[in-house]
């Protein structure tokens, strides 16, 4: 494996180094475009991590994100990792049962999601739960928390707070933990590290045919992992 990549946080900061992009994500909202640059990404991802870890998420604590493809679930998802959390990726359509189920069995402290119609299946779904769940949504909803509080939260600690964290990472560190459809009894959740993403990005990289610079359009559902993989790939590309 390569020695300069072994956790999927080496990815981007390797990006950020190597070649910056002016627009590095974005989506369409609106009829206008949202973009984002390297460093819009980076601020977004320091901000949440600190914010995550003034909301008391510690390594190996476990945060879900429930939403369609957006740039945020990108930020989130290094937010989460950078600081040695593990992300629980979830179906926006799966049951309230099936949520119900994860938030338990992977024991989430805290979790993203997109919409109202969400929010109150998350609600229903740990309505019974011994501990409520803190919920943020991507999209603005009057009376519910939105993400950039999580970063708000987060302004009054340093960024010095991270780095020892994001280097006590070790490869074989659990990153996230995936949960089955469930079509055969209840999900299961499949525990994959950094090791195990990070092998598969340099196993086929160079199978995609994107240039550096390209741009490239996600469709698969983030919280799969074909798609994930796909994402960290094109930001792993020279």
């Amino acid at each position: 494996m390569n020695n300069k990549i072994s956790r999927v946080i080496d990815i981007l900061n390797q990006r950020v180094n190597k070649m910056p992009l002016d627009v590095s994500l974005a989506k369409k909202s609106n009829g206008k475009w949202d973009k984002y640059s390297s460093s819009d990404f980076v601020s977004h991802v320091n901000a949440l991590s600190l914010g995550l870890l003034e909301l008391g998420i510690k390594p190996t604590d476990k945060v879900a994100i429930i939403s369609t493809n957006r740039p945020e679930w990108n930020f989130v998802d290094f937010a989460i990792q950078q600081i040695g959390g593990v992300s629980v990726p979830m179906y926006p359509n799966i049951t309230v049962e099936d949520y119900t189920y994860i938030f338990a069995d992977a024991d989430v402290k805290i979790v993203f999601v997109e919409t109202e119609e969400l929010v109150s299946k998350v609600l229903e779904a740990t309505k019974n739960l011994e501990k409520q769940l803190h919920i943020y949504t991507f999209n603005k909803i009057e009376g519910r928390k939105h993400w950039k509080e999580v970063q708000e939260t987060g302004k009054s600690r340093s960024l010095v707070e991270i780095k020892p964290l994001t280097d006590a990472i070790k490869p074989e560190d659990l990153i996230t933990l995936i949960y089955t459809s469930g079509t055969t009894g209840k999900p299961k959740g499949v525990m994959l590290s950094n090791e195990n993403l990070v092998s598969n990005v340099l196993s086929v990289h160079h199978l995609l045919p994107v240039k550096q610079g390209g741009k490239v359009l996600s469709f698969l559902p983030l919280c799969h992992v074909f798609e994930r993989i796909a994402t960290y790939v094109y930001m792993f590309k020279d």
